[in-house]
């Protein structure tokens, strides 16, 4: 592998992470959103088990 494919991949996996970055900053409001919509219940332990998910995996 040559300079230019190296720079293409870490180009092409800047792009990857950046659109994961913005589906987790997205994902919490949605939730949010989403539980109050439905109206509370189970949703909302819901939402803790998931931003425990995001939180581990940074």
């Amino acid at each position: 592998m040559d300079y230019g494919q190296i720079a293409e991949q870490l180009g092409n996996f800047k792009k990857f992470a950046e659109a994961i970055g913005g589906i987790f900053t997205e994902l919490p409001k949605f939730l949010n959103n989403l539980d109050s919509f439905v109206g509370g219940g189970r949703g909302s332990s819901e939402l803790g088990e998931t931003s425990s998910i995001l939180g581990s995996s940074k």
